[in-house]
This record gives structure tokens, sequence and C-alpha cells, in this order.
């Protein structure tokens, strides 16, 4: 009776201790928890090296951005010296048809229509036909792209000049618009 005595309370202190032993170590608790405790902190210290590479870069392009105003500034008042003053519908007509010309592309027809007011610039709409291969059609709009006025392509339609013959030229319809200073510029 004395061993149950002393068996018991021995066996219920082993039982409550690994218990306890297996809780806290046995199934990774207080490991667990000091690790998330060193994550969180490691977490901090990345978090503040990246704020602070952050703050880096944010500087370097506050450093730079006068820099790139001054540059936008530049390119806007020589796109503004590119502008012409007045439409000239000849001087339209002479770019389009060199621009044809070197592309090799054969012309068909050049409309210059009236000039019509957009806020502060005199807008000519054109229209170009031509007839080409596809490569003369594709360099044309390169030499428009190039050409000493400021071109926009509004619409471009290219079909076959010939429905039935799969190797017929291609027709190349555009509709263009070009710029000037208006009256109130």
């Amino acid at each position: 009776m004395t061993q149950r005595r002393f068996f018991l309370p021995l066996v219920v202190g082993m039982l409550v201790l690994c218990t306890a032993t297996c809780a806290v170590f046995g199934l990774g608790l207080l490991p667990q928890a000091l690790r998330d405790r060193a994550a969180a902190r490691d977490r901090g210290t990345e978090t503040a090296a990246e704020l602070a590479a952050a703050r880096a870069r944010l500087d370097e392009i506050n450093e730079a951005a006068p820099d790139d105003i001054a540059e936008i500034e530049a390119q806007i008042v020589a796109l503004g010296g590119a502008l012409p003053l007045s439409i000239d519908s000849a001087a339209i007509t002479r770019e389009l048809t060199d621009a044809v010309a070197v592309s090799g592309a054969s012309l068909q027809q050049l409309v210059t229509a009236a000039e019509e007011t957009d806020g502060a610039y005199l807008v000519a709409r054109v229209r170009l036909q031509v007839v080409g291969s596809y490569e003369t059609v594709e360099l044309l709009v390169a030499e428009i792209a190039g050409a000493p006025r400021l071109y926009t392509v509004d619409n471009l339609v290219v079909r076959p000049q010939d429905q039935n013959v799969l190797s017929s030229p291609l027709v190349a319809d555009l509709r263009l618009r070009t710029f000037a200073w208006g009256p109130q510029a």
C-alpha cells in the first residue's frame, strides 16, 4: 500500500511533467514561439532596410526631377517650333507627293480639306490614296512620320485593287490631319 501511495503521486507527477515537456518542447510550442519572435524581429529589420532603399531611390528621383522637367520643357518648345504659323496647302501637297515618290507608290488622289480651328490650333484634313505593295504602303507611312510637318494618321484602309486577283496591288486610303498654330496662339 505504501508503494501505491508513493507510486501514484510519482506517476501523476511524471505524467504532468511529460505533458508539460511535450507541450513546450515535444510539440514545438516553445521553439515556435521563439521562432515567431525572431521572424518578427527579422521582418522589422528587412522592412527598415526596404524602407531605407525606397527613400534612397526617392531621393535619386527628386534630384533628377529638375533635369527631367527641363528636358520635357525643351521638347515642348521644339515641338512648338515645328508647328507652322499657318496651313499651307501647297507645302502639304509637296511634302506628301515627295513621300509618295520616295515610297515607290503610285498617287491616285490627294485632297486637302478646308482648315478648322481646334482650340489653339488650326487643323487641316487630308485624304491620300495610293496604289502599291504592302512594303510601299509601309514605307509611305514611315515617310509621312518623318516629314517636317506634324501629321497624324486618323484612318488607314488597305485593300486589294482587284478583289478577284490574289496578287493584285494594294490600294491604301489614308486620312491624315496636320496642324498649325491658330489665331489664339
